[in-house]
């Protein structure tokens, strides 16, 4: 009796490693998921750093400045680099815009793909654990039919 309780006892501590063995496992690859994260998220910011540098680039472009042979030539010059600046600064914020969008994506698809990893592994693991305990069960009830 002593030895089939003893037998037991060693099962039951050697469940207990492996489960905190499984336990760790997905922790590591909940932190791995975690870092891949944030490295897609630190890419997606150093993509938008990338579109201010070259928004910034654009600003200081220097302004044309046109020799006037002409006053009415001038004139319509003038007008016309007062729409090309006007034309930039939409293209500017549209750009950024989409950039933002586009970071936005990037990150909601990183979480969504982070979950899913997650719940997988977390499933995965679980059923590895309830079988691992069904097995057992079964073994202790033959034990017991003996």
């Amino acid at each position: 009796m002593k030895d089939q309780l003893s037998k037991h006892q060693n099962e039951g501590e050697s469940i207990i490693r492996k489960v905190k063995q499984a336990l760790d496992d997905e922790k590591k690859s909940v932190h791995q998921l975690e870092d891949d994260k944030v490295n897609i998220t630190e890419k997606s910011g150093l993509q938008k750093e990338q579109l201010i540098q070259s928004e910034l680039a654009i600003n200081d472009l220097p302004k044309l400045e046109l020799v006037a042979h002409r006053p009415s030539i001038a004139f319509t010059m003038a007008l016309s680099d007062a729409d090309v600046q006007k034309q930039i600064k939409h293209m500017m914020a549209f750009i950024e815009q989409e950039a933002n969008e586009k970071a936005e994506e990037i990150d909601a698809k990183a979480e969504e793909e982070f979950n899913i990893e997650k719940g997988r592994l977390v499933q995965t693991q679980r059923l590895k654990i309830m079988e691992y305990y069904e097995k057992k069960e079964k073994q202790i009830e033959q034990q017991k039919k003996m």
